[in-house]
């Protein structure tokens, strides 16, 4: 058996029914199948009732999002045959591609902080998790999801680096080690204050200032100072942005546990939805993606955010597995 072979079997025993027949949907649509891995496909859709019930009700859910009938045998279905509520087999064909890939790694494993983050950092948590730690010196520290910190205290000065995430820092005073938050190429240093900062997946960084005062550098550039209430930006190329009034209404929400919308597009809230459910969200109908949302949610069960949703707009989810949930347009 060759050695691609034998670590598509691993990686696929690894996973529940309904994630192996998922990985083989994807392999054999990926157009890459030789014949070895073609028999280790029948072997694993014979070994049991459960691997064939799992693959048949993917392929059932595929072809009804396809609006086209199944073989009758319910082998995968030709995506170059077929379009999707609108959504083109180019489209479809490229985030199989992309699931492959999640497939072959691990599904459990792209949820998680990456290796490389997780061992440059002292502080972390999964998504959907919330940590208090308090620091050597006394400092208090409220991170959110997915958010990674490294620590770097010396005799001179106590320096927080954000690797990933969004964390409130309530720093004890030191007129003789300055308390100071390092993301980006912005540095943030605090004056007696409590404040916010939140690196996101595309690196823009958001400063918030709830009290005391703040000076936000950029390095090699200019310095401005916060007052309490105020709040600043910061984008790779484009430097801090002009200073901002928060609203503390929907700014704060995360830490009192919830998520607040108000007439923000889907795509918007899917991505901020992301950040607390494990697996992916992808919505498959460009029609979708600027309906508009407003609501107070809790953040610690994004699923039934999906399904108030899926409730009051043209929205329908199909969980394909525990890791994937793709949303389609409600005919009708």
């Amino acid at each position: 058996m060759s050695s691609n072979n034998s670590n598509i079997n691993s990686s696929s025993e690894q996973l529940s029914p309904k994630d192996q027949a998922l990985f083989w949907f994807i392999k054999l649509q990926s157009g890459e199948v030789n014949l070895e891995a073609q028999k280790n496909f029948e072997d694993w859709l014979g070994s049991n009732f459960s691997n064939r019930k799992e693959y048949e009700e993917l392929c059932e859910l595929w072809s009804d999002l396809d609006s086209v009938s199944n073989t009758e045998d319910r082998i995968p279905i030709s995506l170059s045959q077929t379009s999707t509520n609108g959504v083109s087999s180019n489209k479809l064909s490229k985030f199989l591609a992309a699931a492959i890939v999640i497939f072959v790694l691990g599904v459990g494993f792209w949820n998680q902080l990456d290796i490389l983050t997780y061992l440059t950092s002292d502080y972390q948590t999964s998504k959907g998790q919330q940590k208090n730690i308090q620091l050597s010196d006394g400092t208090k520290v409220f991170m959110n999801t997915n958010t990674a910190l490294s620590i770097e205290y010396n005799s001179d000065s106590r320096v927080v680096r954000i690797l990933k995430g969004q964390a409130l820092f309530r720093p004890v005073h030191s007129s003789t080690r300055p308390f100071m938050v390092v993301t980006q190429n912005i540095t943030v240093k605090a004056l007696g204050t409590v404040f916010e900062v939140y690196k996101n997946k595309s690196r823009l960084v958001s400063v918030e200032l709830y009290e005391g005062r703040l000076a936000v550098t950029e390095k090699d550039s200019k310095t401005l100072k916060l007052k309490a209430g105020e709040k600043i930006l910061y984008r790779p190329g484009s430097g801090l942005s002009e200073i901002k009034t928060i609203s503390a209404k929907l700014d704060q929400a995360w830490q009192r546990g919830k998520l607040i919308f108000s007439d923000l597009p889907l795509t918007q809230v899917i991505d901020e939805i992301s950040r607390y459910k494990q697996g992916k969200i992808i919505i498959l109908d460009d029609r979708l993606k600027n309906l508009k949302v407003s609501g107070v949610f809790d953040l610690r069960h994004p699923e039934k955010i999906l399904e108030t949703i899926e409730k009051t707009l043209a929205v329908v989810q199909y969980n394909i597995s525990d890791y994937l949930t793709l949303l389609a347009y409600k005919k009708g």
